[in-house]
């Protein structure tokens, strides 16, 4: 669980799997387990349920991971981490990009932008 999770109360909904952080880490592993096609295809094929395909913490644990040297694991966290703060900052652009042409939108719709244009002439 990230650090900035407090305690929580586990239902039979939720699973916590408790990692050796010297074998694997935690960012490894959850998009391992998110993302990683051999993962993906194992939990497609051993889901279970006849209504909403689900998991339960057999599956879960024999799900197979491969787990690269930590350094390696290390240096992925670190270009995850890299490539959220860069993302985040770019939301950030584009909430103020957004901003300004709504401004300039609702500007032109009132009339506004063209008002010097037209005293000019």
């Amino acid at each position: 669980m990230p650090d900035s999770i407090s305690v929580a109360i586990n239902t039979k909904h939720l699973c916590c799997i408790t990692l050796d952080h010297s074998k694997c880490l935690p960012e490894y592993l959850h998009s391992y387990f998110l993302q990683h096609p051999d993962a993906q295809r194992y939990l497609r094929q051993k889901a279970k349920g006849a209504i909403m395909a689900g998991l339960n913490m057999g599956i879960i644990k024999s799900l197979p991971v491969a787990v690269p040297p930590l350094e390696l694991q290390e240096r992925y966290v670190q270009r995850v981490r890299k490539i959220r703060e860069a993302r985040q900052v770019a939301e950030r652009h584009l909430a103020h990009l957004d901003n300004l042409f709504a401004s300039i939108q609702s500007r032109a719709f009132r009339g506004e932008l063209w008002q010097d244009d037209v005293k000019a002439v």
